[in-house]
């Protein structure tokens, strides 16, 4: 189990270990602009976070207590979340995966996506929300 939670802390360390690296020769721009046009690797990448933050929290058991309140209180809702998690990041993945095969392909369903879906009835949903500021 400690082997999951430290291959999660490498990962970390690596991708923020490497943004130094990127700013300082001065391919920053570039990098940034590459992912907005192509953003499979940065897809596939969030997908693998979320997914391994969900497994962690499906299988780690916090504290070590045994017991059915601890279970019933503690341990199925971080489960539950944990199975949320992973839900959500394994369609991440394969939307990266498929952008990196089918850029042309994944270009028009995001076209399309934004087409049927009514941006400005969201907008208009958190305006209303967060009401006007004075």
């Amino acid at each position: 189990m400690r082997r999951l939670l430290y291959l999660a802390v490498l990962v970390v360390v690596l991708g923020l270990a490497g943004c130094p690296y990127v700013s300082t020769d001065g391919v920053w721009h570039s990098t940034l602009n590459y992912l907005t046009r192509r953003p499979g690797p940065a897809l596939i990448g969030g997908g693998l976070l979320v997914v391994g933050t969900g497994l962690l929290l499906m299988i780690i058991n916090l504290h070590g207590r045994r017991g059915l309140a601890w279970m019933l209180l503690v341990r199925i809702p971080w489960s539950l979340l944990g199975f949320i998690l992973v839900v959500v990041g394994l369609p991440l993945i394969g939307l990266g995966v498929w952008e990196l095969i089918e850029p042309l392909a994944f270009d028009r369903f995001i076209g399309d996506l934004q087409q049927r879906f009514d941006w400005r009835a969201l907008e208009r949903w958190w305006r209303g929300l967060t009401g006007p500021r004075r």
